[in-house]
């Protein structure tokens, strides 16, 4: 909830809503984002949905240091050491 897009000139005028300004993060509501490790899914609901998101879609909920998005140089050396460890 704390998260949103900015407009061009990035005035955060109207980045947190009302209803949320100057709570506490332990007052919100639980949020979840897509992370991109795991889709599963049976090609004939792929071609019928045209998008692995649709009625029969669920969620498999990952523990947040599960998902490693490995895109930088940084990020691979992140994976090492959580391998390694």
């Amino acid at each position: 909830m704390w998260a949103n897009t900015l407009p061009e000139d990035g005035c955060m005028r109207v980045f947190i809503r009302k209803e949320i300004k100057n709570k506490n993060r332990q007052e919100l509501p639980v949020f979840y984002r897509v992370n991109d490790a795991i889709y599963l899914a049976y090609w004939n609901y792929l071609k019928e949905q045209k998008s692995f998101f649709g009625n029969e879609t669920f969620v498999y909920i990952m523990p947040h240091i599960r998902p490693i998005d490995i895109d930088s140089e940084v990020d691979y050396k992140w994976a090492e050491i959580l391998i390694k460890n």
